[in-house]
């Protein structure tokens, strides 16, 4: 569970004064701040001592800092847009900050932390098996074998034209990717079984240990490199799960294009695509129900990421001018995404869709009070990827939140990957995404405690996401005055 930060106050301290503000934007290495007396502005360049930070229950004090107002500018440099009202950055100017997790954790990271700490993290390989680093070592032997064979043809295409480049690009994919796919496929099978009798314990530092050996083959590949890297702060974001559904050969060189593709073309990826239909196909009956009472129908997605599966559901003008949708995440990108999407399906389909964007976590599902009263109760309610990444107790309550939020008659569809799930080493080794995985009785044991609710189990096609679906009875004794 994410313990997002509705806001980060704080004050800059000069020599003889203390200037209150609030930030409203955390790049990387700088924050966008906006101060709270107007009169007192910053200077352009001006220096403070020190920056204070309450970040949830916690205050941080960071070093010296530098006001830069206006935006910045240099060679191929597009500024990210800042929040409106914004009145620059602070830039720090003694320590490098990592800001990256500010909003979504609370924490900030500093780089002299972090070097004091390579000792412990080198002191980690004495923990790992000696067969398990012989293996590694043979697998990047092995990969980086391939990859000069590929390398060397990308050097000899450095002079030809861009139309040439991408046309041999072309064959070399048709003729080799395939191969390519055998090639790693191997590999994966190799090391699924030199792991499988690791603990879990044995799987983190293992884990840890194979992504440091391989990191450079890791960011070769733009979604790997993601997965590893999560510059929002956890994976399954709304970037790489747009990744997952255009299924491209992304990458400048040709071994890079492949490293990209592979992971898209699993069955973890395939069930991320399958399970739009399942939702699609709830909607549309749905609606049909609905359309013949003369009624929209109220539909609420959690963890909505770029609400792809809108696509699906959405074929028509009438399909769209019948939905009522609410959009719940806790990343306000992944809605800007969504809201993206909806305004495509709109100019497409030249209707408009009723559609409320709601920036919200499991916190706000867990800590609410009165969720019916502010939305409404819905006909459907679906979270395709949430389950997977909360614990039991977590995830039973969610599930009791989103049952009361269903209109009787309504239906639930929440996904969770099976225990079976074969690109689960993949994920866990390779793109250090690492989820709950659950079995059928452990799915069904979450749902034991709703009232009155009617659950069964299905699959997406490949067999390896599994979909709790809970249908709420038309009288329940579950609803309340």
């Amino acid at each position: 569970m994410v313990a997002e930060l509705a806001e980060v106050r704080g004050s800059v301290e000069a020599v003889n004064a203390a200037v209150l503000l609030k930030v409203q934007q955390a790049r990387p290495h700088s924050l966008v701040v906006r101060f709270d007396e107007r009169e007192r502005l910053p200077r352009h360049g001006e220096r403070f001592e020190r920056l204070t930070l309450q970040c949830g229950a916690r205050r941080a004090t960071l070093g010296p800092c530098r006001f830069e107002s206006g935006e910045a500018t240099g060679p191929e440099f597009v500024e990210p847009p800042a929040p409106a009202g914004s009145d620059g950055r602070l830039v720090f100017l003694e320590q490098v900050y990592d800001f990256s997790q500010l909003f979504q954790h609370g924490r900030i990271n500093e780089l002299s932390v972090r070097v004091r700490q390579l000792p412990l993290v080198w002191g980690r390989q004495a923990t790992i098996q000696p067969a398990f680093r012989d293996f590694t070592s043979q697998l990047l032997y092995d990969f980086q074998v391939y990859r000069g064979l590929f390398d060397g043809l990308d050097r000899s295409l450095e002079h030809e034209p861009p139309e040439v480049r991408t046309a041999v690009h072309e064959v070399a994919i048709g003729a080799e990717y395939r191969n390519f796919c055998t090639f790693f496929d191997r590999q994966l099978g190799q090391l699924a079984a030199a792991v499988k009798d690791f603990s879990r314990q044995d799987h983190e530092r293992h884990g840890f240990y194979f992504r440091k050996q391989l990191w450079d083959l890791i960011l070769s590949s733009e979604f790997m490199g993601r997965t590893n890297l999560k510059p929002r702060g956890f994976a399954g974001d709304s970037v790489m799960m747009r990744m997952i559904y255009e299924r491209e050969f992304r990458g400048r060189s040709l071994f890079s294009k492949f490293m990209h593709r592979h992971p898209l073309d699993t069955v973890a990826a395939s069930a991320v695509r399958a399970r739009r239909k399942l939702v699609a196909d709830l909607l549309h009956r749905t609606q049909a129900r609905r359309a013949e009472a003369g009624e929209k129908t109220r539909v609420l997605s959690v963890a909505c990421g770029p609400a792809a599966e809108l696509r699906e559901v959405a074929r028509t003008k009438e399909d769209l001018s019948q939905l009522e949708v609410l959009l719940l995440d806790q990343d306000q990108l992944a809605l800007d995404d969504a809201r993206d999407t909806i305004m495509e399906l709109e100019q497409r389909l030249r209707a408009r869709l009723d559609a409320t964007l709601v920036r919200g976590s499991v916190r706000t599902l867990i800590g609410g009070s009165e969720l019916s009263r502010r939305w409404g109760r819905f006909d459907v309610v679906y979270a395709m990827g949430l389950f997977d990444y909360l614990t039991p107790p977590v995830a039973r309550a969610v599930l009791g939140k989103l049952y009361e939020l269903l209109s009787p008659g309504g239906t639930l569809l929440l996904g969770n990957f099976h225990v079976n799930n074969p690109t689960r080493v993949y994920m866990e080794y390779w793109m250090d995404w690492v989820i709950y995985h659950r079995d059928e009785l452990e799915f069904f044991e979450l749902a034991s405690e709703l009232e009155d609710a009617e659950v069964s189990l299905t699959y997406e096609e490949t067999g390896s996401q599994m979909f709790l679906q809970v249908k709420k009875p038309v009288r329940s004794g579950a609803e309340g005055p």
